[in-house]
């Protein structure tokens, strides 16, 4: 419980810095922290922008895929910069079938 306060303190009250120590712990240091129901599901979100900081340690953590507002934001990134599509890339299994001479 005094964990909870913590980021409430920090995050929607007066409080100025977050422990980060305390936070990995409280997020990462043991799966016991998700609950069954949690871990069922495929992926996690993290709705909270704050939290972006923790979702690698959170996916190590419970082995899930997390999505934070920085997935968000390059998805939409990318979206918007697309590239023309210039064929396989030299390397791939595609480029080289497309190399081997046909019989």
């Amino acid at each position: 419980m005094e964990e909870e306060k913590h980021f409430l303190d920090v995050f929607l009250g007066d409080g100025q810095l977050i422990d980060v120590e305390r936070t990995v712990r409280r997020w990462c240091g043991r799966r016991a922290v998700w609950s069954p129901a949690i871990l069922t599901v495929g992926a996690i979100v993290m709705e909270d922008a704050n939290m972006a900081p923790f979702a690698y340690l959170v996916q190590q953590a419970v082995g899930l895929p997390v999505f934070d507002i920085q997935t968000l934001t390059n998805w939409v990134a990318g979206a918007c910069q697309r590239e023309a599509y210039g064929g396989p890339r030299e390397g791939t299994w595609v480029g080289a079938a497309r190399r081997r001479p046909r019989r």
